[in-house]
C-alpha cells in the first residue's frame, strides 16, 4: 500500500510531498526534497516496529540543517579539491561550500532540490530530477 501526503513548503514556495509505502512487515517514508528516506520501520526482536533510519519529523530540519539525512547527494558525492576539475581540457569551477572545497553537489545540491515524483505501482515511487547545464558550475544537462 502507498499513500501520498503534504509534508511542507520550501522557503521558495515549492510544495513537498511524502510517500508512505508499507506492507505487513515494514513501513518506508520518502519525500520529494532530496528524494530522501525519512524513516524505515522494521520488526524488532520483541515483535514491535523500530525506526532504523536517522530522519526528521519536520521539513524545516532538512532545509536548515547542514547534514544530508537520507538524501541523494550530487552531482558529486564527497569533496572536490578547491572546487575545480578539468574535463576534455576545459577547467570548471564549482561552488565551494566546504571551506575551499566543493562538497556533495555544492550550495544547493540534489539533497536540497525538490524532485518530481510519481507513483509507479502498488508499492513503488519514482523520483526524477533534471540538473541543467551550469547548475553549481557543472557542465551539461544531467537527467537523474
Amino acid at each position: 500500500m502507498i499513500s501520498k501526503s503534504f509534508f511542507g513548503r520550501t522557503p521558495s514556495g515549492e510544495d513537498v510531498y511524502i510517500y508512505d509505502i508499507e506492507n505487513s512487515k515494514i513501513k518506508l517514508s520518502v519525500m520529494e526534497l532530496g528524494a530522501a528516506v525519512i524513516s524505515l520501520y522494521a520488526p524488532d526482536r520483541e515483535g514491535g516496529a523500530c525506526d532504523i533510519v536517522c530522519g526528521y519529523d519536520d521539513l524545516d530540519f532538512y532545509i536548515e540543517g547542514d547534514g544530508y539525512q537520507g538524501a541523494v547527494v550530487g552531482r558529486w558525492a564527497n569533496r572536490i579539491n578547491k572546487g575545480k576539475f578539468t574535463l576534455d581540457g576545459v577547467e570548471y569551477s564549482l561552488y565551494c561550500n566546504n571551506g575551499e572545497n566543493h562538497l556533495h553537489g555544492g550550495k544547493t545540491g540534489f539533497s536540497h532540490r525538490v524532485w518530481k515524483s510519481e507513483i509507479t505501482g502498488e508499492c513503488s515511487v519514482r523520483f526524477s530530477y533534471l540538473s541543467p547545464d551550469g547548475e553549481e558550475g557543472y557542465p551539461g544537462n544531467l537527467s537523474v
